[in-house]
């Protein structure tokens, strides 16, 4: 069985027996030779900082650790580094800079990613425009694919061109019969009356006039025609009285029908 070592620690009215073996694991024993639950853990409120790592640095002192201590006041790496830099180099407040310093490098990135992070930020806007930048480049595969959809294209619009231009012009022809169509059926109508009346006489050049002529010789015969026919109805009148008179008894006549 290992030998311990007993100890006993005071501090902020607490005190502490245990005992140290040696080992790598569970080195820390209760006066009961039995390990301490808190491990290590149990030594820190007593000892107020003062670990293994200060133990060496201030009470250990030897040429390896001489060099070390010399290249931890330079790099001021812990608080006793940083107060000898301080005091050395006559700066005052280090502590508090490198703390600024700290929680400004934190604030613009760490190793876990955080939403106060600036880095993670401008990181989230740079994926976003590397995926707009994608989205909007154009490859050659990708440019010979939209080339070939656009001839095609072209080419179905000058066939719809074409097309329109044809209907166009069967539009206008429609329109111009549309137009015409009563007057065609008009002289359709006519051409078959006309043909229904049979032969036509050939009349000669002036028959407009001969026409004219005798339309007035005929208004002329009517005129006569009545003015005679009147004097006729008076002849009859006078002869009717004639017959009614006693015989032997003669009415002078007046007047003599003209010629």
């Amino acid at each position: 069985m290992r030998s311990a070592c007993k100890w006993l620690v005071e501090g902020n009215g607490d005190a502490l027996e245990f005992k140290r073996r040696k080992g790598t694991k569970n080195t820390l024993l209760s006066k009961d030779g039995l390990p301490l639950p808190s491990g290590e853990a149990a030594l820190a409120p007593l000892l107020k900082g003062a670990d293994r790592p200060f133990y060496a640095r201030m009470f250990c002192l030897d040429h390896e650790r001489l060099r070390q201590g010399g290249r931890e006041i330079l790099g001021a790496q812990d608080d006793v580094g940083q107060i000898l830099f301080s005091a050395g180099a006559g700066i005052a407040g280090l502590r508090e800079r490198l703390k600024k310093l700290h929680s400004d490098a934190d604030a613009l990135w760490g190793s876990r990613r955080a939403s106060h992070r600036k880095y993670f930020h401008v990181e989230d806007r740079l994926k976003t425009a590397d995926s707009a930048l994608r989205e909007h480049t154009v490859t050659a595969s990708r440019w010979n694919e939209l080339k070939t959809a656009l001839d095609s294209v072209n080419e179905a619009y000058q066939d719809l061109e074409i097309e329109m231009e044809t209907k166009t012009a069967e539009a206008r022809k429609l329109n111009r019969i549309r137009r015409v169509c009563r007057d065609v059926q008009k002289h359709a109508e006519l051409s078959r009356r006309i043909g229904e009346l049979g032969e036509v006489v050939s009349l000669p050049q002036d028959a407009s006039l001969l026409l004219n002529e005798a339309l007035n010789a005929d208004s002329h015969a009517q005129t006569r025609l009545a003015a005679l026919t009147e004097q006729i109805e008076a002849l009859g009148k006078e002869r009717a009285a004639l017959s009614t008179q006693a015989p032997g008894t003669y009415r002078t006549r007046t007047d003599s029908p003209s010629r």
